[in-house]
């Protein structure tokens, strides 16, 4: 008879077999450390040079990893926002005003709003856009939660700025375009930067599909909680759209009938 020594997986080979595997580590998925504002917005520009390059995978990698690119993202797109929104407003109104001006023999107007009225939409402006990403990360957490893999909240909010990044630089260069002076080139503008805008959504929507397969391994495909997630939330945000153009619309109204 063998005398067996505890513990000896050479004489015992069947013990190798009764020892639980070790647990994987757990997964870091905001590493940072102590990440300021300003390396957050280099992360911004870096995820917005990956976009441009192609580099779609390594771009969302770059935004997992920051921390506060949410942060960036948020505030950069609601300010460029509100200054887009309010500017074609003001820009639309003095063009009215101006063709009505110039009928009856008086100058053209630049702005059709006064200062308050231009501060105001920008802080309106700023609230929608701020309340329609808000809801779209909540949409995505929900996605992750429902398809029965979740994520921290985080993660979804750094999949969200990375997507909806490439809106900074088209908003940045419409803005500038809607100052310069003349009826036409308004108009061109406006057309030009609401097609854009538009490919930009789309392209976000498909960014922040590959990034919810990229961040974890699902049993079966998302697309269908994912598509209808996003399409409650793109329900909400036309309701508020819709809200909004009838209060800006009225705004307007009140302008032009204080002039005439």
């Amino acid at each position: 008879m063998t005398n067996l020594t505890p513990g000896s997986a050479d004489e015992n080979p069947d013990a190798q077999h009764t020892e639980a595997f070790p647990p994987p580590p757990p997964r870091a998925t905001q590493p940072g450390g102590n990440q300021t504002f300003m390396t957050a917005v280099h992360d911004q520009l870096t995820v917005l040079a990956r976009l441009a390059s192609g580099k779609t995978v390594e771009a969302l990698e770059v935004a997992t990893r920051s921390r506060l690119l949410w942060l960036v993202t948020l505030l950069g797109g609601a300010i460029l926002s509100g200054l887009l929104v309010s500017t074609t407003i003001a820009r639309v109104s003095g063009a009215v005003m101006s063709s009505l001006s110039s009928f009856f023999g008086g100058s053209p107007v630049y702005f059709g709003i006064s200062f308050g009225a231009w501060i105001g939409t920008i802080a309106a402006a700023v609230v929608l856009v701020a309340l329609a990403l808000g809801m779209r990360v909540v949409a995505l957490h929900l996605t992750f939660q429902i398809a029965g893999k979740p994520q921290p909240f985080a993660t979804s909010m750094s999949l969200t700025a990375a997507a909806y990044s490439i809106h900074l630089p088209i908003m940045a260069v419409m803005l500038i375009l809607m100052l310069i002076p003349g009826t036409t080139w308004l108009m061109l503008v406006i057309a030009v930067a609401s097609f854009l805008l538009i490919v930009g959504s789309l392209v976000a929507e498909l960014l922040v599909y590959i990034g919810l397969n990229r961040t974890t391994q699902f049993a079966g495909s998302p697309l269908r909680v994912h598509a209808i997630s996003t399409a409650v939330w793109m329900a909400a945000v036309a309701i508020m759209y819709v809200v909004a153009s009838m209060i800006m619309g009225e705004m307007g109204a009140n302008s032009l009938g204080g002039m005439l």
